[in-house]
């Protein structure tokens, strides 16, 4: 099994991120190499397990440090504890649960910059 992930973000950049939280690089994708390389744009990413209690099974679910973050946010502005939003977000969703939490998050996101703007 690889330990690292490569693929393109939405700027266009091929992204090589490694699973065990360090760092990655990046560079600009193109027909063929690029000479000279451009400057590495250094991407660390911290995932964390934790385990939650969906309709009293123990599961667990690795986010993003930020993510399990902003997701507790969303849960405290809704009067929720974390389980509580996870189990709702659990019985709605259609592929897997920390996409979900992901897609989720971002949406609450989106919809508050909305209310500010």
């Amino acid at each position: 099994m690889s330990n690292s992930i490569n693929g393109f973000a939405p700027n266009g950049w091929l992204v090589q991120v490694k699973l065990e939280g360090r760092v990655g690089a990046s560079f600009p994708a193109g027909p063929g190499p690029v000479l000279p390389p451009p400057p590495f744009h250094k991407v660390c990413v911290t995932m964390k397990k934790r385990s939650v209690l969906i309709a009293g099974h123990p599961t667990s679910v690795s986010l993003e440090e930020e993510f399990w973050d902003a997701l507790k946010a969303v849960a405290q502005a809704r009067g929720l504890s974390v389980n509580a939003l996870i189990e709702e977000i659990d019985q709605s969703r259609t592929g897997n649960l920390s996409s979900a939490i992901r897609v989720h998050v971002l949406k609450a996101v989106q919809n508050r910059s909305g209310e500010d703007a």
